[in-house]
């Protein structure tokens, strides 16, 4: 079979059978695409119409009808395949309902994208070359797309998890492979047997160049004054997205005659890209196992605590998620301190904390707010002065709650690192019951089992303490930022955690880390380390003597992060929309007011923890 200048370049594919000649046309004709001097821009305007039009409109409805986070997905919808599969995936991952709502949405999705990117792939053909058939592209782009979606699930299971429970490793463990995965998989959408080659590295330069500026561009979207800016933000990065798809379809329709040209094709069954997709699950696998088993720990013996170690002040430490301890006294502050370390296995006999080990840390959050009351009334009942809390992750999570859920705490100081910021945004329901995200609950449940044989730590998304954040996610998400009266309290929030939290409201946007009265440190480090830093140490000194800590805040380049990395964030589910999170919530929840949702936020945590 001769490649003829005018047909496809599907047809050239290296994969056919026959001879393969070298005419001169088709040879400069894909010579002058490889410069792109033959196929500008400007020579594709349904291309630029889609794609700037399709952006701007999904940009403006989102404005109208979603969560301010949500913003900065819209110029995906548009962008190079499978950018647009990874954005249906995420919406889909969120706003299903029950099964049969999953299977419809699943085909309309399906169905959907393999329309838009048919027709943005025929709008990008290089000029000089006839693309396929519709129904020819739209067959393969269908085929492509199924493979896409099952190549990014298991990381989009992971951003469904931060949006549960905020840890910025989450956010790294999803993004890198889900992006490697786009890169190996880009070219399907536009050539025949491309499971049987990598793509060529000049299409997978502008694949990693769309995803530098999809993310800009949901920085200049989210952080848009007014809603006029983030439309115009969201069309011209739909206008890159544009240029970029040119030079994707044409640098693979090059590649491919490329091949056609220098040998006679030889069909192989070698599926290297598949191979390759599976070498990224592996890594990513068998780096969590090596991580797991330099970090196993044996669970300590039921022992208690001898005296706390220091004068002066008491000062209670909290631990986070699957920690442990054996009842070594904690001094973390120096000896001007009394400190006490908190127990997520309570109390023993002579009021003394008990040694506890990881799987106590999964216990409920009504449970460990009543184990962290009878502690902090112990050490004021022993010492007879007020309590200052230090607590990290999940520690800080239990002792906020527990602050908002005590009428008049025997507390003066709360001190937070790493702190969860709005937990809680997304929904699952539980193993017996329907709701909004039943599939992407079992899917967890999949990625918790796999984790699970990895280690001894149990990871299950249905723990009492996930399960808690889960049904009181409406309550948790302003958690954070509410105040409580006679208490002083700051947060020391790592800059790696900025990935996690997406704008919520123009209140945000006004003040990226106003927290109300909770003073905010953002700091360059990682989530669930500031507790061992020595210079973190110095600054909760500082903050405990009523200072300010000598640590330098970088709150921009964190409001910058934050708002860049919202591209890759699943949407949120808006409160209203949940019939659990209705049932549970307190009148003013969804005020505007925060003195009004702070005053929801208590009534709703009392309840919790007092099982009503």
């Amino acid at each position: 079979m001769r490649a003829r200048h005018g047909r496809g370049a599907e047809d050239a594919d290296p994969d056919d059978e026959g001879d393969t000649g070298a005419p001169s046309d088709t040879a400069a004709t894909m010579g002058d695409a490889r410069g792109g001097t033959d196929n500008p821009l400007w020579a594709h305007p349904l291309l630029v119409v889609l794609t700037v039009g399709a952006a701007a409109l999904e940009a403006g409805i989102l404005v109208l009808v979603a969560p301010h986070s949500a913003r900065g997905l819209a110029p995906q919808v548009v962008a190079p395949a499978p950018f647009g599969v990874f954005h249906d995936l995420r919406w889909l991952l969120v706003y299903h309902r029950s099964w049969l709502a999953l299977a419809v949405e699943l085909v309309a999705l399906l169905a959907f994208r393999a329309t838009v990117d048919a027709l943005l792939l025929r709008a990008a053909w290089p000029r000089g070359l006839t693309p396929p058939r519709f129904t020819t592209s739209f067959a393969r782009v269908l085929g492509f797309t199924v493979v896409a979606l099952l190549a990014l699930v298991p990381w989009t299971f992971l951003l469904f998890a931060l949006a549960i429970i905020p840890i910025s490793w989450l956010f790294f463990a999803a993004i890198p492979p889900a992006i490697a995965t786009v890169v190996i998989v880009h070219h399907g959408a536009a050539r025949a047997g491309w499971w049987r080659a990598m793509p060529p590295l000049r299409t997978s330069g502008w694949m990693l160049a769309t995803f530098g500026v999809l993310t800009l561009g949901s920085a200049a979207i989210t952080l848009s004054p007014v809603w006029p800016f983030a439309v115009l933000s969201a069309a011209a990065t739909g206008l890159f997205d544009a240029w970029a798809w040119c030079r994707i379809v044409e640098g693979v329709q090059s590649s491919a005659v490329g091949e056609t040209l220098r040998t006679r094709p030889v069909r192989r069954w070698i599926p290297v890209a598949p191979i390759a997709l599976a070498s990224i699950f592996a890594i990513v696998i068998g780096g969590s196992a090596i991580g797991f088993a330099v970090h196993e720990r044996t669970q300590p013996a039921l022992t208690g605590s001898p005296a706390p170690l220091g004068t002066g002040d008491p000062v209670l430490v909290v631990s986070g998620f699957a920690s442990q301890w054996d009842g070594t006294p904690v001094d973390i502050l120096g000896s001007q301190y009394r400190q006490w370390r908190f127990s997520y296995r309570g109390l023993g006999p002579n009021g003394q904390p008990l040694s506890y080990g990881s799987r106590d840390t999964q216990q409920s959050l009504a449970q460990l707010d009543r184990l962290m009351s009878n502690e902090v009334d112990a050490i004021h009942t022993l010492t007879q002065r007020p309590v200052a809390i230090v607590a990290e992750s999940e520690g800080a999570l239990v002792a906020k709650t527990y602050l908002l859920a005590t009428p008049d705490p025997p507390v003066q100081r709360l001190v937070l690192l790493s702190p969860l910021v709005r937990p809680g945004r997304v929904y699952y329901p539980s193993e017996n019951d329907d709701g909004w995200g039943i599939f992407t609950g079992w899917g967890l449940r999949g990625v918790s089992k796999i984790l699970t044989g990895l280690s001894q730590l149990e990871l299950s998304p249905d723990s009492p303490f996930i399960q808690d954040v889960d049904r009181h996610g409406a309550a948790l998400r302003d958690a954070l930022s509410c105040g409580q009266p006679g208490v002083q309290q700051d947060a020391f929030v790592p800059l790696a955690d900025a990935v996690t939290g997406p704008f919520d409201d123009n209140v945000d946007l006004r003040n990226p880390n106003d927290m109300g009265p909770v003073r905010v440190w953002v700091v360059p480090a990682f989530h669930g380390g500031l507790l061992a830093s020595h210079s973190i140490q110095q600054a909760i000194a500082a903050v405990l003597q009523g200072r300010d800590p000598r640590v330098a805040s970088w709150a921009e380049a964190a409001s910058v992060i934050r708002s860049a990395a919202a591209a890759w964030q699943v949407p949120d589910l808006p409160v209203n929309l949940n019939p659990v999170w209705k049932g549970t919530m307190s009148a003013g929840l969804s005020s505007t007011v925060r003195a009004s949702r702070c005053a929801a936020v208590r009534s709703e945590l009392r309840a919790m923890v007092s099982g009503s």
